[in-house]
């Protein structure tokens, strides 16, 4: 099927931009994305704004990397954030034709996701300079996070579409808890002496879904949440968790010290173990296989003592800023 389905979806989008205003003279289909297909339309037309480019998204009740997993895509947007010198918020949108299932929004051709930034503009060990911004930078994606996810709880209509895309909570769950299991068989010697804990913090996720340059101060550096493809009902804590173990990440493997920084001003998690265990440590050319080995071990002692509400541990080591009582 994937290969015809491929063209067929090509063919699909363009007659659905016949007649709008974002009629393309040409479409482009992009990389990148595993469940939508992602297109830059050069406008026929372009409106009195400038706008030439606009991205488009479709998608279909199949994933456009696995043909053979059928799912669902939402899409939908929250308001902008302006915190300090950063300002968090999702591209412009213009147009979502519900019959094509097609979304038009901003192109920014000029985007760096944030761990190329990081890599790029931050050294190992980061000057103590860049503390202040780092933690900004960290507030903007926490309070953009918490926002969204006060937002959504507020969509009562919305929650009940959601809610019917189980396929995308069984894939979310096998990528943060499922894999833990199978982790086991990498790591024998750090997991396997405490494969019983892992096994529970495992169930327990599956029991809670049951019930339901550019550094200097003063300059405005934009940072755009983008393709959130597979909408789903979730836990604030896996979100917040997850953001935490990929900064995390670039202290473990780099020493960019900015990571740790990043992470403070974020200030809040529950399951950044599982996604260090089961996502950080699959990072292709990220470390040397010490370095991989000791992500591994620090993710199953995150697990182990978050199971175990072992406070003290936590404030003893890199951790220690998530148990501030004025965090964000």
């Amino acid at each position: 099927m994937a290969s015809t389905a491929s063209t067929d979806v090509d063919a699909k989008v363009q007659r659905a931009l016949v007649g709008t205003k974002f009629e393309p003279s040409s479409l482009t289909k992009l990389s990148g994305g595993s469940v939508n297909w992602i297109y830059l339309a050069n406008l026929s037309t372009p409106p009195d704004d400038g706008t030439t480019e606009v991205l488009v998204k479709h998608g279909e009740p199949w994933m456009a990397s696995k043909p053979d997993l059928t799912g669902c895509s939402s899409f939908g947007r929250s308001a902008s954030t302006d915190t300090y010198n950063f300002v968090a918020r999702t591209p412009n949108f213009f147009r979502f034709d519900d019959n094509a299932t097609n979304q038009i929004q901003e192109f920014l051709p000029d985007g760096i996701n944030l761990k190329d930034y990081i890599l790029q503009y931050y050294t190992a060990p980061t000057p103590k300079s860049f503390e202040p911004q780092c933690r900004h930078l960290g507030e903007a994606l926490g309070k953009w996070l918490r926002g969204f996810i006060d937002w959504t709880t507020r969509q009562v209509k919305h929650q009940h579409v959601v809610a019917q895309n189980d396929f995308a909570q069984d894939i979310k769950h096998m990528v943060n808890f499922s894999w833990l299991h199978e982790c086991i068989k990498d790591f024998p010697d750090i997991l396997d002496p405490v494969k019983d804990v892992l096994g529970q913090v495992e169930q327990m996720p599956a029991a809670e879904r049951k019930e339901v340059s550019k550094h200097q101060q003063g300059t405005e550096v934009p940072m755009l949440v983008i393709d959130w493809e597979c909408t789903q009902l979730g836990f604030p804590s896996v979100d917040f968790g997850q953001m935490i173990a990929e900064m995390y990440a670039l202290w473990l493997y780099k020493s960019i010290t900015a990571g740790l920084w990043m992470m403070g001003g974020f200030i809040e998690a529950r399951q950044t173990g599982a996604h260090l265990l089961c996502t950080i440590t699959t990072f292709p050319g990220w470390g040397t296989p010490e370095q991989v080995q000791e992500a591994a071990r620090v993710g199953r002692d995150i697990i182990v003592h978050a199971w175990k509400k072992d406070a003290a541990w936590f404030e003893r080591g890199d951790l220690a800023c998530l148990f501030r009582r004025d965090s964000v």
